[in-house]
């Protein structure tokens, strides 16, 4: 049987009707979440494309080999204590944001607002549409490692049931305790700044990163780790025992001796059924009622745009009124495009690394290696992800207010566009490492390896913009797959590779010597200059194609 004539049958009809929904608008949904998922207009590992199987066949292939600790002698309750922290450590990730795509931007009402739905089906709709990405990231990996645990001592022959058993528990805490997070941010903050809202949210993994990161490089010293290392160390150390207690748990019915616990199993029915009752109040009667609200979401205020000063410094330095523009444009389609904003996020930690070792480690002019020498690379890797996010966005038909631009405007227009992105991700983390290392390195080394990191960083952000072949945020999303899949890791590969070889070159020769440094910085400077005009001109030109391409008739609109 077929899975359309399974799910045409009587028996999932008369279930679904049982609980309340809508057979024929339940499947409607899901083909529609698969649909807009594999647009990438609703979440990136909710497709069940090349994104989710590939994404899958990883964890699949990292579980498999960690598997392999049954023959090191771990002990089944150490084992399964593992296998349930990685489990619970890649579906937070994972769960926290597509929980957040999936309930705070439901673009499938406007798809679907001539349909009467009601709460139970969209409900139903939205539950099994998360279900396939616990299926992916916590059941289906697990498979091997329950099937290699039975080589572990002391288990009996039905071991795979209780590690399965575990990793479905702790897959399904997980996803209640997203949905019931963010059904409290839906209910408690009004629909009108809920985007923004959890825009903010999305960005607290990074940040806590980088201040941990911060916290670690301000506590130690080369010489004399304090502060965050006594705190870590003991912390670390009482935490393995408390993440053996849920595996003895599950570990029911095997000769494995384990102290009772019966306040751990009463503290974790009772956490399940407190975050059950708030997921179930999350996607109640009022969620479908704010649904529409969360789709139109914005300030309902008119706010009159402002000039900034360093819009007025990129129009001076423009030379016209039109550097302003790009620069303004692309500043605000930033922050306010929801699908950028959503893919951006996962490139934040990668950004996030390229500041922190710009801030980390001893001078790298001195005879040691100095994380430093990663910085700028670490930024290029992460421009690469933003130049295959940046020409699509979600408001993709207002583009056509560029036809009533004069065409000679593009020029500075293009160059407003690149200062928008060169001042928040290269000019301001190089200001601040600048300032913090003239106080560590001191000002003349300081200011020698910020001049070089800034031509480096530069350079990779020119290049990177030569992929965006029309107006940013002007196409509409298509399914992240195929060719340009393999275009984006490829590319990543071959940038890794060349940061490694750029890496060497400058610990081994560039920083060894005062005068190959000096003009090797000068060279890099010219070149990054000679290709920053390039791409800059290649980018207005291809702004006045696409819309030469929308003013004929006959040529598909791609605005």
């Amino acid at each position: 049987m077929t899975f359309v004539r399974f799910r045409q049958s009587a028996i999932v009809s008369r279930f679904l009707t049982s609980q309340g929904v809508h057979p024929r608008r339940f499947w409607i949904l899901i083909d529609l979440f698969r649909t807009l998922s594999t647009r990438q207009e609703l979440s990136n590992w909710g497709s069940m494309g090349l994104d989710l199987w590939f994404g899958a066949a990883l964890w699949l292939l990292v579980n498999a080999v960690v598997s392999a600790a049954v023959f090191f002698g771990a002990s089944a309750v150490t084992y399964l204590s593992l296998f349930m922290s990685l489990n619970a450590f890649i579906l937070l990730i994972v769960l926290f944001f597509e929980t957040a795509a999936v309930l705070t931007n439901p673009l499938e009402a406007l798809v679907l607002a001539h349909q009467p739905i009601n709460g139970a089906t969209y409900t139903f709709a939205k539950l099994t549409h998360l279900l396939r990405i616990l299926g992916c990231f916590g059941l289906a990996p697990n498979i091997i490692p329950a099937l290699a645990g039975l080589a572990l001592k002391d288990v009996r022959a039905f071991y795979p049931i209780n590690h399965l058993a575990a990793t479905c528990v702790v897959s399904v805490s997980i996803a209640i305790l997203w949905i019931s997070f963010f059904g409290m941010v839906i209910r408690v903050f009004p629909a009108s700044s809920l985007k923004a809202v959890v825009r903010r949210i999305l960005l607290i993994p990074a940040v806590a990163l980088m201040a941990l990161r911060f916290i670690q490089i301000l506590s130690f010293t080369n010489r004399n780790p304090s502060g965050i290392a006594r705190v870590t160390g003991p912390l670390i150390a009482s935490l393995v025992p408390a993440l053996e207690r849920p595996a003895q748990f599950f570990l029911i019915g095997h000769p494995i001796a384990r102290p009772s616990h019966p306040i751990v199993a009463l503290s974790i029915a009772a956490a399940l059924a407190g975050l059950v009752a708030l997921a179930a109040r999350a996607l109640s009667a009022d969620y479908l009622i704010r649904v529409h609200e969360m789709v139109r979401g914005g300030s309902t205020k008119t706010t009159t745009p402002g000039r900034t000063p360093i819009g007025d410094l990129v129009a001076f330095i423009c030379g016209t009124p039109s550097g302003r523009a790009g620069f303004e444009y692309l500043r605000r389609m930033l922050v306010r495009d929801w699908q950028f904003m959503r893919r951006i996020v996962r490139m934040l930690p990668l950004m996030a690394g390229g500041f922190v070792v710009l801030l980390n480690g001893a001078s790298p002019f001195g005879p040691g290696f100095s994380p430093a020498h990663l910085a700028p690379h670490l930024m290029g890797l992460s421009f690469v992800i933003l130049s295959f996010s940046l020409p699509y966005g979600t408001e993709y038909k207002g583009g056509w207010i560029f036809l009533l631009v004069r065409r000679r405007s593009f020029e500075p227009f293009a160059r407003g566009l690149y200062f928008s992105l060169w001042f928040p991700f290269v000019l301001l983390p190089h200001a601040i490492a600048f300032v913090w290392h003239s106080i560590t390195w001191g000002p003349l080394e300081s200011a020698s390896f910020v001049a070089f990191s800034l031509s480096v960083a530069s350079l990779y952000l020119a290049i990177d913009l030569r992929r965006v072949d029309g107006i940013p945020f002007g196409k509409r999303h298509h399914e992240w797959g195929g060719m340009e899949f393999f275009d984006a890791m490829f590319l990543m590969i071959g940038r890794a590779a060349l940061a490694a070889a750029a890496v060497a070159v400058q610990w081994y020769f560039l920083f060894r010597s005062p005068l190959t440094f000096g003009l090797t910085t000068a060279a890099l400077a010219v070149a990054s200059f000679a290709i920053i005009r390039m791409s800059l001109n290649n980018l207005a030109a291809a702004i006045r194609y696409q819309l030469s391409q929308e003013m004929t008739p006959t040529s598909p609109s791609t605005i």
